[in-house]
């Protein structure tokens, strides 16, 4: 199972901006501030997390992370800002001082490299 490091590098009042580097792959994160694990409010503790292809509705091709208890439904999708996710990972192909860019092109990327998902290290710089 091949594993993804995410490193968050800063926090700001637009978030929690961090790095994953794999290869030739960089991708740009952006999850909400720490609020103590707090639902919807906080970003997941640092650790290691299983993480699968999830499709719904709202977030076709995401992926969902295991194990996040006690919350659930911890997802890997688009967004661009914080105010797109509520406790989630967001993904980019560059960021600004505000947000992530290129989005949907960043999970199309992890898409196409890890179709059965894998595991997912997150860790503060």
């Amino acid at each position: 199972m091949t594993t993804l490091v995410l490193k968050r590098e800063k926090e700001t009042k637009y978030g929690t901006f961090g790095v994953i580097k794999h290869l030739d792959l960089v991708l740009y994160t952006l999850e909400l501030p720490w609020n103590n694990n707090a639902k919807e409010t906080s970003c997941i503790p640092e650790g290691t997390y299983e993480f699968k292809p999830h499709n719904s509705v709202k977030f076709p091709g995401s992926y969902i992370l295991s194990p996040t208890e006690p919350r659930e439904a911890i997802l890997i999708h688009v967004g661009n800002t914080i105010i797109d996710t509520h406790g989630c990972i967001l993904v980019g192909l560059s960021r600004t001082n505000t947000g992530i860019l290129n989005s949907k092109k960043a999970l199309k990327l992890l898409n196409d490299l890890f179709p059965k998902g894998g595991e997912l290290l997150i860790e503060r710089d």
